[in-house]
């Protein structure tokens, strides 16, 4: 009956819903409550919230992941298109736009009317966030790498607009390649472990493979996490992340091996005696020269059996692994285009947040010296924010600073752990959230963690000066993005 209700409670709002059945438009629903996400802070920008606040429950058609997937690659080669025309017409004073504004801008070309266009846009978000919580990324690494672009993610998957151009420009030099080129079915183009090990390390560094740092264990561990192994170990339905790791450094090495690129392992580890230990060190410089970089080696560790006690492993126990008829020559693995797509982007972003390690200690150094102790719960003002900033970078002007300032608490707003619409006010988090057990202020409000920090800083500024350019590297493309997208400031 009408005099009856019931009372509900969504993202912190108390509301009162009939219980009527004939009111069912205005009940609270599933999507409305939306799924908690413990492990991260889920980022869903403005117009994300506005979208899914405007257009769920109206009967807009569902889009599929393969649909998406089309949708994803027109969406790039425009972009690229335009990003291309603005570096080459610097005069006409446009900057390159951010992913999610651009498709808005995209379908508003096609469709004509702005409703028609957010409608799209919350079409491709209700796809990404229906299986956000794995499904859709494991399947689709293209999707995921979209959904990152857009900042439509867990905070710390987010992408930044200069990762996007060099993606892109990435993007455009694999179609020539024609080891990826599309078969002729149709079918999702694959290859091997080792090649799109290489392809990948191509993007960061074309002179030559990738040997060491935080872009070579990113685009590893990216491969891996998306490469589909049809026999060895790994291939078994239950098994664990650490066994994939071990078994795609054994496939990579083995190839390798094959193919003469592995010296180091053909010409001495294998070589010793059975009474002669390998060092890990040894053993360390000989996945390198592969192009296999790992940043947790408890996996690799554990499999080759290491002694603590001098740091070294049994000689025969490598070559067991790396004979014609051993455990490595039975592995195979085979990654996705969009999954080397998807890695080399790590890659771009673990090289940009390397550059920013000593503003990861200048932070911790401020938190130490707070006598007040709110830094250390993430409660910074705009003037420590700009302290800390002058101290890394001392040519940053007020007004830039100002800006990475906005730009993080536009970031920490948009913050939430909820997937569904309750994450999606339009207004945003405006009371900081903390975390029950360390009473830290995660996001929300004013609240500015230090990844809120590094990401809004690069999102303004850019690791720029901070690291050195090779020709034809990432980061000469980065920075003649960064000067068209500064011309037009």
């Amino acid at each position: 009956s009408w005099g009856r209700a019931r009372v509900v409670e969504s993202d912190h709002e108390v509301l009162l819903r009939p219980y009527c059945v004939s009111d069912a438009e205005i009940q609270i629903t599933e999507q409305e409550h939306g799924t908690l996400q413990l492990s991260d802070a889920l980022l869903h920008p403005p117009r994300c919230r506005r979208a899914f606040a405007q257009f769920s429950g109206r009967g807009i058609d569902s889009m599929t992941v393969s649909q998406l997937e089309g949708e994803i690659d027109r969406i790039f080669d425009a972009k690229y298109k335009a990003d291309q025309h603005a570096q080459q017409n610097p005069e006409e004073d446009v900057a390159p736009a951010a992913l999610l504004d651009f498709v808005v801008d995209y379908y508003l070309d096609l469709v004509q009317y702005a409703s028609l266009a957010e409608a799209q846009l919350y079409k491709m978000l209700a796809c990404i966030n229906e299986d956000s919580l794995l499904p859709t990324y494991k399947q689709s690494p293209k999707v995921a790498l979209f959904a990152r672009f857009l900042g439509f993610c867990p905070l710390k998957q987010v992408l930044h607009h200069d990762v996007l151009g060099m993606v892109l420009h990435f993007r455009h030099s694999m179609s020539s390649n024609p080891n990826l080129q599309k078969p002729e079915d149709g079918s999702t183009t694959t290859l091997p472990l080792k090649d799109a090990l290489d392809v990948a390390g191509a993007a960061i560094n074309p002179s030559g493979p990738l040997r060491d740092g935080p872009a070579s264990s990113a685009i590893f561990a990216a491969l891996v996490s998306h490469a589909e192994f049809t026999a060895g170990a790994a291939a078994a339905p239950k098994a664990t992340e650490s066994l994939r790791m071990w078994n795609g450094i054994l496939a990579v090495m083995f190839e390798k091996l094959k193919s003469g690129q592995c010296k180091k392992l053909e010409g001495d580890l294998l070589q010793r005696g059975d009474h002669s230990r390998v060092g890990v060190s040894e053993w360390r410089d000989a996945m390198a020269e592969a192009g296999v970089v790992v940043e947790d080696e408890s996996g690799w560790r554990e499999f080759l059996e290491v002694e603590e006690v001098d740091d070294t492993l049994d000689p025969a126990a490598l070559k067991a692994l790396f004979t014609i008829d051993g455990e490595a020559s039975t592995i195979q693995v085979a990654v996705t285009d969009g999954a080397i797509l998807e890695a080399a982007a790590d890659g771009f972003a673990a090289e940009e947040i390397a550059c920013l390690a000593p503003l990861c200690t200048i932070w911790d150094s401020h938190i130490q010296q707070d006598p007040n102790g709110k830094k250390a719960h993430n409660l910074w003002s705009c003037s420590d924010i700009g302290d800390a900033l002058r101290e890394f970078n001392p040519d940053l002007t007020e007004t830039e600073i100002k800006k990475v300032y906005e730009g993080c608490i536009d970031l920490t707003t948009s913050c939430c752990q909820r997937t569904g619409i309750a994450a999606g006010q339009p207004w945003g988090t405006l009371e900081p959230q903390e975390d029950n057990r360390t009473q830290v202020k995660q996001y929300g409000g004013d609240a500015i963690s230090l990844d809120i920090l590094l990401r809004a800083y690069l999102n303004v500024h850019g690791a720029g000066e901070h690291k050195a350019a090779r020709p034809g590297s990432a980061s000469e493309i980065r920075d003649t993005s960064r000067r068209t997208r500064n011309q037009s400031m």
